[in-house]
């Protein structure tokens, strides 16, 4: 079981999750990494700046000996926009897509990188995360706007739009603590149902291995968990609090988490806090 993580120095690891040893390294180039992904049978998505940079994970060498950029570099994918800073990714099968500091949205088969296609329209600001659906051709994007955008990629167009807080004027300042989209999930049933992190729980994932659990986690230094019904339809299960479904359980965090990840081969949720990346067991 292999763990990727990325750093602001632009370097990354690949980790054997079972012994918490590097497998294999590669030397930081062009800027702090903004978003990680696996595609295909081995190879490794990396996003800096304004490229993307495929790496194939046979070719890198043990951790001890960082693989230099050029070694393991299979292909680079330049943002179809041009300069624009690329703020986060997610890989499905051969295919990466990626959102920018302008707010747009671009897809890529990795195996023919020249092939983009890019996106007209999009969030009125930056925008700061991106979901692949698991199985139909749709992608969501979130932004500093409040917006999620869903996508069909076969029309090139967007195929719904909401505003985070019910407000009808994306435009509208809440000055305190405004509900930027931070994080997005598919919820695990594919009916097409979007989750959104703002704010405090900035920080979320479906349990890949666990897909009935929901797991959270923000500034507030705490993990938690959630039944993923309840989050989708909380008229499923009590609330706590008038309206507010009860986690499932919560963990209190040494350090303010970074990056949440979970595995579809163990019931495990890797945080990324003060510089390490710390594994919870779901019991």
């Amino acid at each position: 079981m292999l763990l990727l993580s990325g750093s602001d120095d632009g370097s990354c690891c690949l980790w054997d999750a079972r012994s918490a040893r590097p497998a294999c390294a590669i030397a930081g180039h062009g800027g702090e990494v903004a978003g990680i992904g696996f595609s295909g049978e081995s190879r490794l998505v990396v996003a800096r700046g304004a490229e993307i940079h495929v790496y194939d994970q046979r070719a890198l060498g043990p951790a001890s000996r960082r693989a230099s950029d050029t070694t393991a570099t299979v292909a680079r994918v330049a943002n179809a926009h041009g300069a624009a800073e690329i703020q986060a990714i997610s890989t499905r099968g051969d295919f990466v897509a990626y959102v920018d500091e302008d707010g747009r949205l671009g897809v890529c088969d990795v195996t023919d990188p020249a092939d983009a296609t890019c996106f007209s329209g999009g969030h009125g600001a930056l925008a700061s995360c991106v979901c692949f659906h698991p199985e139909a051709p749709v992608v969501a994007t979130g932004g500093f706007d409040r917006r999620v955008l869903v996508w069909d990629i076969a029309a090139e167009s967007i195929a719904a739009s909401a505003c985070a807080d019910g407000e009808d004027d994306p435009g509208a300042n809440q000055l305190v603590n405004p509900p930027f989209v931070y994080a997005l999930d598919f919820a695990p049933d594919c009916d097409g149902t979007v989750v959104s992190g703002h704010a405090d729980g900035r920080l979320m994932q479906f349990v890949r291995s666990r897909p009935e659990v929901l797991a959270t986690a923000g500034l507030d230094c705490t993990i938690r968990l959630w039944d993923a019904d309840a989050v989708t339809d909380p008229g499923t299960a009590p609330a706590a609090g008038g309206g507010v479904p009860a986690p499932l359980g919560c963990c209190r965090l040494a350090a303010k988490p970074d990056a949440i990840a979970t595995s579809e081969a163990a019931p495990v949720v890797y945080v990324d806090q003060d510089s390490s990346i710390v594994a919870y067991a779901l019991v």
